[in-house]
């Protein structure tokens, strides 16, 4: 599960998606695909009876300033663009864990993304997740909600390091997950604190990330986290 949401390990599963834009001031995307779902006889962790019903899985999106193009969208332009969006998601399934135990996910995210006059560029994005799984153990203790919002700002300045030349981007993001059963040792509350090096927009930047975790039942965690992204 991601915030909820179905995923399958390895590959995607079959069915059929359809999706599009219109609007002129304000861009609408849309999307909404017909999937085959989570199949309770063929689960071999939870082999409970019920039926295989279609899985729908939907999205709009509402650009008010510069407009997404594709399918895909970016959860920064790097200054690029000037965004103020607003998407709304949803995700259905009847009998996903049984007859009569129907699966339900939505969600609603902001992201707010625009330069400033000395060149550098503010981004603050946002988002709510809900999840029903009609009581269902098979759900796994994911029923309930969740959020998270961030924040972050690209310096308009470059620095060299080496032979590298980029710009710094501090973040900072908060999650949570309130879960209507929970158990000692899930996740309950996450604060990333990081630093990216941006050299070349999402095709190269390195990022030092510090992770405050706090668990269910009290526990607590920290993690120290240095990552690197190169795209050809």
């Amino acid at each position: 599960y991601r915030n909820g949401y179905y995923d399958i390990f390895q590959g995607r599963d079959d069915g059929v998606a359809f999706y599009g834009d219109t609007g002129d001031d304000v861009q609408l995307k849309w999307s909404i695909g017909f999937f085959e779902g989570h199949d309770n006889n063929a689960d071999p962790q939870f082999p409970v009876p019920g039926g295989d019903d279609v899985w729908v899985v939907g999205r709009a999106v509402l650009n008010f300033l510069d407009k997404e193009e594709g399918y895909r969208n970016q959860s920064t332009y790097y200054g690029e663009k000037e965004i103020a969006a607003i998407g709304f998601s949803f995700s259905n399934q009847d009998d996903a864990h049984g007859a009569g135990l129907d699966y339900t996910a939505w969600s609603l995210d902001v992201l707010y993304e625009r330069p400033t006059d000395g060149g550098g560029v503010m981004t603050a994005e946002a988002a709510y997740y809900d999840r029903d799984d009609d009581d269902s153990a098979v759900g796994n203790g994911q029923q309930g909600e969740g959020y998270f919002i961030l924040g972050s700002y690209l310096f308009s300045d470059s620095m060299s390091i080496g032979n590298l030349e980029g710009r710094l981007q501090p973040s900072i993001r908060f999650q949570a997950a309130d879960r209507d059963v929970s158990t000692a040792g899930m996740t309950d509350r996450s604060v990333d604190y990081s630093v990216n090096y941006i050299i070349n927009g999402h095709n190269a930047r390195v990022s030092l990330v510090f992770q405050d975790i706090s668990y269910v039942g009290g526990d607590d965690d920290q993690n120290l986290i240095i990552g690197g992204q190169i795209r050809f």
